[in-house]
This record gives C-alpha cells, sequence and structure tokens, in this order.
C-alpha cells in the first residue's frame, strides 16, 4: 500500500458518507413532497412510487458529482500541489565549463 492510499481512502469514505447521507435527506425531503401532493391528487400508490423513485434517482446524480469533485480537489489536488517537489535520489553533478575556444 503506498503512502497516498490512505489519502485516497479517506476522500473516499468522507464522500460515500457525505453522497450517502445528503441522498437520503435529499429523497425524504422530495419523496415526502412529491408523496404529499401526489397523495392529495389521488394518484395510483404504484404511480407515487415510482416518480418518487426516479425524482430521488435524478436529484441524487448532481449531488453525487459535486460531493465528488469537492472531495477530490479538497482531499486529493490540493494536498498533490502543495506537496514539496521531489528531492533527487544521485546528487546533480556541478554544472562543467564550456570547452574552451581556439
Amino acid at each position: 500500500m503506498s503512502s497516498s492510499a490512505p489519502k485516497y481512502f479517506k476522500a473516499w469514505i468522507i464522500f460515500f458518507l457525505i453522497a450517502t447521507v445528503g441522498g437520503f435527506i435529499l429523497g425524504a425531503v422530495t419523496g415526502g413532497f412529491l408523496g404529499l401532493t401526489m397523495g392529495l391528487a389521488h394518484v395510483d400508490l404504484t404511480v407515487i412510487k415510482i416518480v418518487c423513485g426516479v425524482a430521488g434517482f435524478i436529484l441524487s446524480i448532481p449531488l453525487s458529482y459535486f460531493t465528488f469533485r469537492w472531495c477530490v480537489g479538497e482531499f486529493i489536488v490540493k494536498d498533490l500541489t502543495q506537496a514539496p517537489p521531489p528531492v533527487p535520489s544521485v546528487p546533480l553533478a556541478p554544472p562543467s565549463e564550456p570547452p574552451p575556444l581556439s
């Protein structure tokens, strides 16, 4: 396991938790609103289930996308751009003098 593996795992865990909990809350609010509205309009229960499921799926796509972008930018790209440049393993030789002009 490389040294960057914990960074990727941390980013993935945070993405997973935010997308899952956020998706649950967003789906519950949307499903509750749509279910209530369609229930008051006497829409069939099967149709309500399908519409609420499709709406929750469609709303979860941008939530997942923006959560992924934020996690990658915050935990991976920021670390990569702020990391010090690698130290060469072989010391560099001083530049040699140019050959004399004859």
